[in-house]
């Protein structure tokens, strides 16, 4: 999936659920805390991208039988 739009879907969330939580005291959202959580959301999943951190390694298994 895009990195921009996978960031945009827990931006949208963050938001959504923090105007229901603070519903009474403050209904309009934080834009604010919106374009942080996007930024946050987005450098972080480049750099799993980029610099491999969560990718598993590769095992080598013989499916052949043995040459000895």
């Amino acid at each position: 999936m895009n990195l921009g739009l996978t960031s945009a879907i827990i931006s949208i969330l963050y938001v959504i659920l923090k105007m229901a939580l603070n519903y009474k005291e403050s209904p309009r959202p934080n834009v604010k805390e919106g374009v942080m959580v996007f930024v946050c959301s987005l450098v972080s999943l480049y750099g799993i991208e980029q610099y491999a951190i969560a990718k598993p390694k590769i095992t080598e298994v013989l499916t052949t039988p043995p040459d000895f």
